[in-house]
């Protein structure tokens, strides 16, 4: 290599190849996360269920989700939006708000 009449010799090539494939990949991760963005195309709107008897969140997801959706990530969302720690605390009578994905076109 020569560089302004100098000649620079690279000494030990492992060294230099590990830091440009070190570098490659910060810049690609940079991207990676610098350019995800989420589409905001999914509507969610809101039905009222009354828990009966016997229900779990787990029974009531894999109703309302008609086997579309994963199923923990709609528990998930039921327990967020309802502001419960789990499916042991529901009750019979409470009335959750169950997420409805479609399009509203």
């Amino acid at each position: 290599m020569n560089i302004y009449g100098k000649r620079i010799r690279i000494a030990n090539k492992t060294r230099v190849t590990t830091a440009l494939f070190i570098l490659i990949l910060a810049i690609s991760c940079v991207f990676m996360f610098a350019f995800n963005t989420v589409s905001g195309n999914e509507n969610i709107r809101y039905i009222d269920y009354v828990v009966t008897k016997g229900d779990t969140l787990w029974t009531i997801a894999n109703v309302e989700s008609n086997n579309q959706l994963d199923l923990r990530e709609v528990v998930h969302h039921i327990s967020k939006v309802n502001n419960i720690g789990g499916s042991d605390h529901i009750y019979p009578g409470q009335i959750l708000k169950i997420p409805s994905w479609e399009d509203q076109s």
